[in-house]
């Protein structure tokens, strides 16, 4: 691809994310949902990013990826909403108690980042490239039944007094 291109697909990329993870976090939001989009985000990422293997020139590989990322860009919210919830303090009066501390949660997220780079780059040295394509489509469709199974945590009925709070947030973020 040419440098032009490579720009576009990642601009391209960009603008998706930043639509449709606020976009599909507000559907959960709404539907009090937040494990099965998040289920059903990861399965259709894992099931869209096998489109990579047969998927030939640079047209039809920005619009996979844009595709892919929209499914892609909600994960990561979704996943700390649940996360924040599991973390929430317990007990009443005085010193919150937390369950547990969600700065370690996100520091072994980290590290698990770095493991998992160093071994994809092993399997690609193993198995050539083409192998991250199958990676990424069989852990994230693996992740799709697991976020069924994580606590929701949160309190429910909270999304009709956001709305109002979101959006005179919003008209001071513009201004």
């Amino acid at each position: 691809l040419s440098p032009e291109t490579i720009a576009l697909a990642l601009a391209a990329g960009t603008a998706m994310r930043l639509m449709a993870a606020p976009a599909v976090a507000r559907l959960a939001d709404r539907f009090d949902a937040p494990r099965a989009i998040l289920a059903l985000c990861s399965a259709a990422a894992g099931l869209i990013g096998l489109g990579y293997l047969p998927v030939q020139g640079a047209w039809a590989l920005i619009a996979l990826g844009v595709v892919h990322t929209a499914a892609l860009a909600p994960l990561p919210p979704l996943s700390d909403t649940l996360a924040l919830g599991a973390a929430a303090p317990v007990g009443s009066g005085g010193t919150p108690r937390w369950k547990f501390h969600y700065g370690w949660l996100r520091g072994c997220g980290s590290a698990a980042f770095v493991v998992g780079l160093v071994m994809s780059g092993q399997a690609i040295g193993h198995f050539g490239i083409v192998v991250i394509v199958w990676l990424n489509a069989a852990l994230l469709l693996a992740a799709s039944p697991v976020a069924l199974r994580v606590p929701q945590l949160l309190a429910s009925g909270e999304h009709s007094r956001a709305i109002a709070s979101q959006a005179r947030g919003l008209l001071a973020l513009l201004r």
